[in-house]
């Protein structure tokens, strides 16, 4: 399965495919999605099958201004699980591919203080991941 990849910025864009939010200090960011099944970060895997596994990274950023502070679950039931590295810049996500579904999930973004201490700004970027029934 390909990793997805996630941009990042700070301000609105509105340009096809990136999707703005406010932070939680009322700031605008913006993020998108690529790689994935469908290039836009969404994953689509056949339920009842093998568990799979994807990594969510940042596109062409080290990891000195934005970093993955949390992986939150938000649908029942919990087919997915997530795992954020020990520096914030890689969520391994697996999925048990049990239930038949739409499931979102969030990729909690903190923003690094300038002197590159720990964030104090997050935000929100939810991928979508499809387990459809059906065969290899």
């Amino acid at each position: 399965m390909s990793d997805v990849k996630l941009n990042v910025v700070a301000g609105s864009k509105n340009e096809q495919g990136w999707k703005n939010v406010t932070a939680s200090n009322g700031a605008a960011y913006a993020y998108k999605y690529t790689g994935g099944g469908d290039n836009n970060g969404n994953q689509t895997f056949i339920a009842n099958h093998q568990p799979d596994t994807f990594d969510i990274v940042f596109q062409g950023q080290d990891g000195s201004t934005y970093q993955f502070t949390e992986f939150n679950n938000k649908t029942t039931p919990s087919d997915l699980s997530g795992v954020v590295n020990a520096d914030g810049t890689v969520i391994t996500v697996t999925d048990t591919c049990v239930t038949v579904g739409d499931f979102s999930f969030g990729a909690k973004v903190g923003v690094r203080k300038g002197d590159g201490s720990a964030p104090d700004v997050t935000f929100d970027c939810d991928p979508v991941v499809r387990n459809r029934p059906g065969q290899d």
